[in-house]
């Protein structure tokens, strides 16, 4: 409980600086740009992320195929965590988002229809990133938000390559969030 409210006055001591001292403003729109540091590292996130990556980046080459492909390396990678995700919080986000992860992973690898497929990575997203802020990364990662999609994503890199739209709006979007290991 006592970490709850610690980071609810944190994210929000944060949020207060980045308007205090001028956020950046996009199409009428603010967006807060913040920094995660995760360390409830306790269980290995990193074949996950790097097979979710592996399905973005096929997505924004406008690749059905190799989205499968990397929609199944996920599911796999998926339920190895699942098995090693023992300390009881891990366990918790997984029964919640980690299932929801892998329902998103097998569309994805079942389907060869790259809208299918982005509409499933859309789902992906949102609950690979709540997983993620439970069990930890040992990189990097930004979370993107295309405000045409209406959707956000993980990616490894800051500058934007949108999987939502591929190579018809490759870059379109913002950096939301920077979440570090």
């Amino acid at each position: 409980m006592m970490k709850k409210i610690f980071f609810t006055i944190a994210l929000l001591s944060t949020a207060f600086l980045a308007v205090a001292t001028g956020a950046t403003v996009n199409q009428s729109t603010t967006y807060i740009h913040t920094t995660l540091h995760i360390v409830n590292g306790t269980a290995d996130a990193g074949p996950v992320i790097k097979a979710y990556l592996s399905v973005k980046d096929a997505l924004a080459s406008d690749n059905a195929a190799a989205a499968a492909q990397s929609g199944n390396a996920l599911l796999a990678a998926l339920g190895q965590l699942e098995k090693e995700a023992t300390a009881a919080k891990a366990k918790e986000a997984f029964d919640k988002d980690g299932q929801a992860a892998l329902k998103s992973a097998q569309a994805i690898g079942k389907s060869g229809d790259i809208k299918a497929q982005r509409k499933a990575f859309k789902d992906l997203s949102e609950h690979l990133y709540s997983l993620i802020k439970v069990v930890g990364t040992s990189e990097t990662l930004y979370l993107d938000y295309c405000p045409m999609a209406k959707a956000s994503w993980l990616s490894d890199k800051k500058p934007i390559v949108n999987p939502y739209y591929g190579s018809s709006m490759l870059t379109c979007g913002s950096v939301k969030e920077t979440i570090e290991p």
